[in-house]
């Protein structure tokens, strides 16, 4: 169960950090922006660089990936990880 919420802690920590932080050198800022200058690229995926609930939606998976279980499948591990992180993130707005 532990390692549940350090999953989910992580997942959101790191989602939060992609959308909305600048990191070290504002890495993560010329990242967005290097995505949002491309040509092509969906609305979806522009969007989706902002948004913490979208990211962690598709950071959650490797770590529901890494999390070795014999009683829960994939994707209930996916879900999970990545509900538990949108929770947190809608209790701090």
């Amino acid at each position: 169960m532990t390692i549940y919420l350090l999953a989910i802690l992580a997942v959101w920590r790191l989602a939060r950090m992609l959308a909305y932080e600048e990191f070290v050198f504002s890495l993560f800022v010329k990242m967005r922006r290097y995505i949002a200058s491309r040509d092509n690229i969906p609305l979806w995926v522009l969007s989706g660089i902002t948004c913490p609930l979208c990211l962690s939606f598709w950071i959650a998976l490797p770590v529901a990936f890494l999390i070795k279980s014999q009683s829960e499948s994939l994707w209930l591990r996916w879900l999970g990880i990545a509900g538990g992180a949108a929770f947190l993130e809608r209790l701090t707005k």
